[in-house]
């Protein structure tokens, strides 16, 4: 009896051993992921400003709502599904309930987004592994993947494409895993994850769903009709797991749909397409785009047929993108990058013979350097590749994609939140109106400060968002009743709806000049130029 359970807790540590031993490069893989992401993080101290704060406000309301918790309501079910009427509520969850842990500061917002790009790392070091079953070959894939320009942009900001793709990745590894052993459990597994993609942001259907049919089309063609029915086991999971939230938030959906349809942005498919098209080659950096085409050009057969599936889903997912109606732009694809990344990771291992973690590291490292710090990458579409596909004037003039650190700017926060809480601290709330809505000063930013900082301070937007432009409205004594004005001169922002609109606003502008129950607080040179105005009520 003792030999046994001797034999066994050494089968145990040699288990245990070997286990550590085949982790050990992702672990290494996932530190030096981490670090780029700290470093750049140290360097670029930009607020969260527009969508970012948008959705960092929606994870302070859903925060709100998990600490007054009403399982049993219908009524709190409804509010968490519909925090933000555009978007599912699961990365809005997470983050909320991270901010419920550990506090509201903006390091725990990074280590969230550090905790998304672990998941797609691990997901997509599962997903070549049940590929190649080469621990090189997926960790090359998986430290490329995140170095990929337009993917450790994201790393650095609170949009929900990071977590949705890393969703993605997951349920596209999921899939690959069913294939090699299909059996009920895999599939549903895959559906769980497909659904979780779905709820972390509503157009990754647009990956999620060709991956579906893929599967389906070619098991129906070999007559494989075992796996059909756990393909349309897995399907239901995702109709079960999204469509409460459909339900709960489609009369606020609906609205935005119906505005949609009236945009002034009027491309079709093919222009959404070839604007796609246009944009997938800012995805990596040139090096990391030179590496994908030899990987390409020099892959064996073999490597070719594993990644047909994902290759062909891929490519139907960017034409199902390319119908939705609005503005395209290169974070909705990254979805793609994957097969660019495992093409790569199989070439860097394969052809170059990078088989010691070392000396991929330091290689790795220098890639790093070389698309971050050097600015390889052209700034403007060419004149004539533009004018050739009839985007240049209409659809995307400009090729500006934000892949590098941004230096530290003073936008002129320090400065209103040092004025105002130099008053709130004396346990008087106030109300302060904002003007701008630009991108680098708006109400959005100011309002997550308040949230994050207690600033004891209501911050009110002078403006009503709408997809058709912003609707503005004018009335005296409201802007009597306020206690700080914030204004600029030059950019402010998006475009207003109407004359009626534009007509109000200027009045906005020109009120605490003419007014003389206001007084100027504080002036700021902004680093564009433009001058940063704080009035205060005498």
């Amino acid at each position: 009896m003792a030999d046994t359970m001797t034999s066994r807790l050494i089968e145990m540590r040699s288990i245990t051993k070997q286990t550590a031993h085949e982790l050990m490069p992702l672990v290494l893989s996932l530190i030096l992921i981490d670090g780029l992401i700290l470093v750049w993080a140290l360097r670029d101290h930009t607020l969260p400003i527009f969508d970012g704060a948008s959705h960092l406000l929606s994870a302070f309301r859903c925060r709100d709502l998990l600490l007054h918790c009403h399982f049993r309501s219908l009524d709190w079910w409804r509010s968490v599904a519909t925090v933000n009427v555009l978007y599912p509520p699961l990365v809005y969850l997470v983050y909320g309930i991270a901010k419920i842990l550990f506090g509201t500061s903006g390091t725990v917002d990074l280590l969230v987004r550090i905790a998304f790009a672990n998941l797609l790392a691990i997901s997509l070091y599962i997903h070549s592994m049940v590929l190649f079953e080469k621990k090189s070959v997926a960790c090359a894939s998986s430290i490329l993947m995140l170095i990929y320009p337009q993917i450790f942009w994201l790393t650095h900001f609170d949009l929900l494409d990071l977590p949705g793709f890393a969703f993605v990745s997951s349920a596209q590894a999921a899939f690959s895993y069913w294939r090699c052993r299909p059996t009920y459990a895999t599939c549903i597994l895959a559906g769980l994850l497909s659904a979780l993609a779905i709820l972390a942001k509503n157009n990754e259907v647009a990956f999620i769903l060709p991956m579906f049919v893929y599967f389906f089309c070619v098991d129906l063609v070999t007559k494989r009709f075992e796996r059909i029915r756990q393909l349309v086991c897995a399907g239901l999971v995702v109709v079960a797991l999204v469509t409460p939230w459909l339900i709960a938030a489609y009369p606020a959906m609906s609205k935005v749909i119906n505005t949609a349809q009236q945009s002034p942005y009027k491309a079709g498919f093919v222009q959404n397409l070839l604007c796609y098209l246009i944009y997938s080659p800012t995805l990596p950096s040139p090096l990391l785009w030179c590496f994908f085409l030899l990987a390409v050009i020099f892959a064996k057969m073999s490597t070719h047929r594993r990644l047909v599936p994902l290759a062909t889903a891929s490519i139907i997912g960017l034409i199902v993108i390319s119908v939705f109606r609005w503005t395209p732009d290169p974070r909705y694809e990254i979805p793609i990058v994957t097969v660019m990344a495992l093409y790569s990771g199989v070439f860097l291992v394969d052809n170059l013979k990078f088989k010691l973690f070392l000396p991929f590291t330091i290689v790795v490292s220098l890639l790093f350097v070389q698309q971050n710090y050097v600015r390889l990458m052209p700034r403007r579409v060419p004149p004539l590749l533009g004018a050739a596909m009839g985007l240049y004037r209409d659809l995307v003039p400009e090729w500006t994609i934000p892949c590098y650190p941004k230096p530290p700017g003073d936008w002129g926060y320090e400065m209103i939140t040092g004025i105002i809480r130099s008053y709130s601290n004396r346990g008087v709330s106030r109300d302060a109106l904002v003007v701008p809505a630009s991108p680098d000063v708006n109400a959005s930013t100011l309002i997550y400060l308040n949230c994050r900082d207690s600033l004891n301070c209501r911050f009110i937007n002078v403006r009503e968002w709408s997809m058709l432009g912003d609707k503005v409205s004018f009335d005296l004594e409201r802007a009597k009743s306020f206690q700080w004005i914030i204004e600029k001169t030059g950019d402010q922002g998006t475009h207003i709806a109407d004359r009626a609109s534009e007509n109000a606003y200027n009045e906005w502008l020109l009120f605490p000049i003419s007014s003389a129950q206001f007084k100027i607080a504080g002036t700021k040179v902004l680093p564009d130029g433009s001058t940063l105005v704080v009035y205060q009520k005498k």
